[in-house]
């Protein structure tokens, strides 16, 4: 049986509140603390659900006997401890176990005094704890008996490496192969509570499978969730072993959860950002485009995000759409943005860098008139590091001079446009009658001349 747990919230909201609120028991994998250097507590999180306790005044008046050897379980029973030991000036750290009686214990957590006055709410602390002696371990039966855990499924496996070490099914495989255990995808605890925070706005940062799963699980019991900020660090998700077979089936549908799980929300905001341009993986985080209140959506990395059989879209409320690195190369993605503007009337402000963006492309664009009236409403316009030639460049521009609301124009980064196509652009904007209070065209194979009368044209004076 571990030795080393976590006590945490619940993942659904309890209907019992105050010093019987419920509480979770998870149980860490510690493999982090047998790699080099590392602390001898040092752990990650697995996307375990861990066991929740769901009534704790019941289980301490059936076990009161046994929980009386357990100082850590059963001060998280009788919530406060925490809150009123920071009042008094104990030493609140992961791994301290809160020392007194059961009486005593009971008595700090229902002096509300000390609860609020050391403003500290006692439900969210996320507390480690060990246990050593043959006492502690039979409370902590106790407990995972009331909570329904059936074959010792902690979710961990011991190892034994100078001593014995509870591990994730993961890290077993890599120890017991003597391989080097690489770190720097799994989840901290720090990350694990911000995965787990269930509000109306929430940023998270997915670096493993354990992420992403106990982020879907998260959404599913956040109806209040309306803005979400994901980081995806790719490195565990594209590594060779990772990218054929099961485990890349395993991973590409753990996305498509997490996908269907934002397109079960009323988000308003999605950012989803790559940490560089990602493959077909992830695509289907492309679920989010169902979601039809959907105000501001910004994706960066995901390079197949428009394509794909699934490709569906609900959105009609989109002012802002941010592309990056989103690639439309080819005719089913054109197809699918097409679709994406015909769908949004009242889209201010529109991004498309690094996307490839092809001719083609641009003619099924303009073959639209829908996407043309959209185009007129833009207030601003980026097309930059796509290396389009100066006739993609200045059909966009011409679509969205057609109205009179464009104000930003970013051009940089395409060195084929070149002279003669920003002179094109700077005349038609002179035809137009139009001064913008931003244009960016550095490293478009400008010349100085050229760039002078820019100038010129930024300042009012041609």
């Amino acid at each position: 049986m571990p030795r080393l747990f976590l006590i945490a919230p619940p993942l659904d909201d309890p209907f019992i509140s105050g010093v019987n609120k419920p509480f979770r028991i998870l149980t860490p994998c510690q493999a982090p603390s047998l790699s080099e250097g590392a602390k001898e507590d040092a752990i990650h999180l697995t996307h375990h659900e861990g066991f929740t306790i769901k009534n704790p005044n019941e289980i301490v008046h059936k076990c009161k006997s046994i929980l009386n050897h357990l100082d850590a379980v059963s001060a998280y029973v009788y919530m406060g401890a925490a809150a009123a030991g920071s009042h008094h000036g104990f030493s609140i750290r992961p791994g301290d176990i809160v020392h007194g009686s059961l009486v005593r214990l009971n008595q700090m957590a229902h002096n509300r005094d000390h609860i609020n006055h050391a403003g500290i709410e006692a439900f969210q602390y996320y507390s480690k704890q060990r246990i050593a002696d043959n006492h502690q371990i039979d409370a902590m039966k106790a407990l995972f008996r009331s909570a329904g855990l059936a074959n010792n499924e902690f979710g961990v496996r011991p190892i034994h490496f100078g001593g014995t070490k509870w591990v994730c099914e993961e890290c077993y495989q890599v120890l017991s192969e003597r391989r080097p255990l690489t770190i720097g995808h799994l989840m901290s605890l720090d990350e694990y509570i911000d995965l787990t925070r269930r509000t109306a706005e929430v940023e998270v940062t997915l670096r493993c499978s354990a992420s992403v799963i106990t982020f879907t699980r998260t959404i599913q019991k956040s109806p209040q969730l309306r803005k979400v900020i994901i980081h995806i660090k790719s490195e565990y998700f594209l590594t060779p072993e990772r990218q054929t077979g099961t485990q890349y089936n395993a991973i590409e549908h753990q996305f498509i959860e997490l996908g269907k799980a934002l397109q079960g929300r009323s988000l308003t905001s999605v950012d989803i950002r790559g940490d560089y341009d990602c493959g077909p993986v992830f695509a289907g985080l492309q679920w989010v485009l169902r979601c039809s209140d959907l105000k501001m959506l910004h994706v960066k990395g995901i390079t197949h995000f428009l394509q794909g059989a699934e490709f569906r879209n609900n959105t009609r409320k989109l002012e802002e759409l941010q592309l990056d690195g989103v690639h439309v190369d080819i005719q089913e993605a054109a197809n699918n943005l097409t679709k994406l503007f015909q769908a949004n009337s009242s889209l201010k402000v529109l991004c498309l860098t690094r996307s490839r963006l092809m001719s083609a492309a641009v003619s099924i664009f303009v073959s639209s008139r829908d996407v043309e009236k959209r185009f007129a409403k833009l207030l601003q316009l980026d097309i930059s590091n796509n290396e389009i030639d100066s006739a993609i460049a200045r059909t966009l521009v011409a679509m969205a001079l057609k109205g009179d609301r464009l104000t930003r124009l970013d051009l940089s980064n395409n060195y084929r446009i070149g002279d003669s196509g920003c002179r094109q652009i700077l005349e038609l904007l002179k035809f137009r009658g139009r001064r913008l209070d931003s244009i960016v065209t550095d490293t478009t194979g400008i010349s100085y001349e050229t760039s002078v009368e820019i100038d010129r044209y930024r300042n009012c004076r041609f």
